[in-house]
């Protein structure tokens, strides 16, 4: 049987032990170390290659893109465009132009000869109750010989049904030659 003597003081086995368990962890932790900055290099290398990959994509995409804005923008002109074609055709069968004519006329005619109509506007205009739809307005200027000769050329225009709301906006004094007549307006809604 072999036997052997260690003659190293306690202090110095205890040194060479800690320095031995040291050398051992700080292999183990360097080891972590390189593998951690491996996976962190690998996973860098992902990160930029995907990057890379996504600005490319981007830059295909980008007339795509644009193109759809542009459809987008073109679609609501062809909406708006419709909306103004379905209000014109509902007009043309609801009212036609030549009927309302008829109707200003006879009323004026049936007020005693006395109104004159300058304009006849006819025009869309936004519901009150803030729907898409629209009402058209027919809005008249012109001159009356007198306050009542207006006064029965609106009545008129109320009693025809074809419109349903007539208001006369205002009327107004005004001189011709020697003769003092009524200017009047009056809108009618469709």
């Amino acid at each position: 049987m072999k036997a052997s003597i260690n003659l190293m003081t306690p202090a110095s086995r205890r040194r060479s032990a800690i320095r031995g368990g040291v050398r051992t962890w700080i292999k183990i932790y360097l080891a972590a170390a390189v593998a951690m900055a491996t996976a962190w290099a690998i996973s860098w290398f992902d990160c930029s290659q995907a990057a890379a990959t996504r600005a490319e994509l981007e830059q295909h995409y980008t007339p795509i893109k644009e193109l759809k804005t542009s459809s987008q923008n073109t679609k609501g002109q062809i909406d708006v465009l419709r909306e103004r074609e379905q209000t014109a055709l509902a007009l043309a069968v609801k009212r036609p132009t030549t009927a309302l004519v008829t109707v200003v006329s006879a009323a004026a005619r049936d007020s005693g000869g006395g109104v004159y109509v300058k304009n006849f506007d006819l025009r869309q205009s936004a519901s009150m109750s803030g729907e898409a739809s629209s009402q058209a307005v027919l809005q008249l200027r012109g001159l009356g010989q007198d306050d009542a000769a207006v006064a029965k050329f609106v009545e008129n225009l109320r009693g025809g049904e074809v419109f349903t709301k007539v208001e006369l906006k205002s009327t107004m004094a005004k001189r011709m030659n020697d003769t003092v007549v009524r200017e009047f307006h009056v809108e009618c809604m469709l």
